[in-house]
């Protein structure tokens, strides 16, 4: 499984990929909606997780951008 985590917490990012890690699932951290919609069109990603507390991003945005990817 691959996990794409939207955020700029590195703390936070990085506990989850450990965690994710223990779990044997591929979690990676992008920073922006551009950055993360680059990753989608690269890479077969599961699940996107988005931190709702990182400034600058708009979740219905990132919503809006998954759906037209599919």
């Amino acid at each position: 499984m691959s996990v794409l985590f939207l955020s700029t917490d590195l703390v936070f990012s990085s506990r989850l990929a450990a965690a994710g890690q223990r779990l044997g699932i591929s979690v990676s951290a992008v920073p922006s909606i551009d950055a993360a919609m680059k990753r989608i069109e690269d890479d077969a990603i599961d699940l996107v997780i988005c931190d709702l507390s990182t400034g600058g991003i708009d979740a219905q945005a990132v919503v809006a951008n998954l759906r037209q990817r599919q």
